[in-house]
C-alpha cells in the first residue's frame, strides 16, 4: 500500500464497523477506496485472497482513464500518507522519487532512477518483515520498467542493484527489461501497450 492500492475494490469484503470507522473522504475523490484502504489498514488487517476471483473490464472512458492526471495528484497525496503511517520522513526529493516509481509516464532521467534506487534501499532497511522486504525490492523492477528510454545504463543499474536479488525477479522479468531497454520503449506508448497484451511479464 506504500506503492499503490493493492485491493481490488469491487472484492472487498469486511465487517460493518470497519466502514463505521472509515468512510470516503471528498478530498480524495478519484481514489477514495486506496484513501480509505490505506486508514482502515492502521487498524484492520488486510488481504488478499491469492487466486483470481473477478473479471474486470477497462475502457477509455472510464474514470481511471480519462482523469488519470487528477487521479494521479490524489494518489500521490495518499502515497505519502501511507509513508508516514509507517513512520517514513520522507524529504521533499524522497516523496518525488517515491511516486516517480509508480507514475504513469516514464523515468528520463538517470540522476532519478538513480536517487529512486536509494531511496528504496532506505525503505527496504527499514522493514522487518521479509515479504514487506520483497515487495519494496520488487518496486526496483517497476522503476526499471518506466526507464526503459535509458537503454544500457537502465540495464546496468538494473541488474547492479542490490535489489535486484531481493526483488525475486525471475529469468523472464530480467528477459522483459533487457528487451525494454533496448528498445528504449516509453512508458504507456502504443508499442509498450502491445507489448503487454502479448504477454511481456515485468
Amino acid at each position: 500500500m506504500l506503492f499503490q492500492n493493492s485491493i481490488c475494490h469491487p472484492t472487498v469484503l469486511a465487517r460493518r464497523h470497519v466502514f463505521e470507522q472509515f468512510r470516503y473522504r471528498e478530498a480524495y475523490h478519484l481514489a477514495e477506496d486506496y484513501d480509505l484502504f490505506v486508514r482502515a489498514g492502521s487498524r484492520f488487517r488486510i488481504a488478499n485472497v491469492p487466486e483470481p476471483l473477478l473479471r474486470y473490464r477497462r475502457h477509455p472512458n472510464q474514470s481511471t482513464q480519462a482523469k488519470r492526471d487528477d487521479m494521479e495528484r490524489v494518489t500521490q497525496k495518499i502515497r505519502l500518507n501511507a509513508l508516514r503511517a509507517r513512520g517514513l520522513q520522507p524529504t521533499v526529493e524522497e516523496q518525488r522519487l517515491h511516486n516517480l516509481i509508480r507514475a504513469p509516464s516514464s523515468i528520463s532521467q538517470l540522476d532519478d532512477l538513480d536517487g529512486i534506487e536509494a531511496w528504496l534501499l532506505g525503505v527496504y532497511a527499514s522493514q522487518e518483515d521479509d515479504e514487506a522486504k520483497r515487495i519494496v525490492a520488487s518496486q526496483w523492477i517497476r522503476a526499471c520498467i518506466r526507464a526503459a528510454p535509458l537503454g544500457n545504463d537502465m540495464w546496468k543499474r538494473f541488474r547492479c542493484s542490490r535489489l535486484y536479488d531481493a526483488s525475486g525477479a525471475n529469468a523472464s522479468v530480467s528477459a522483459d527489461l533487457w528487451v525494454l531497454s533496448r528498445l528504449r520503449l516509453s512508458y504507456g506508448s502504443s508499442a509498450f501497450g502491445a507489448l503487454r497484451r502479448f504477454g511481456i511479464t515485468a
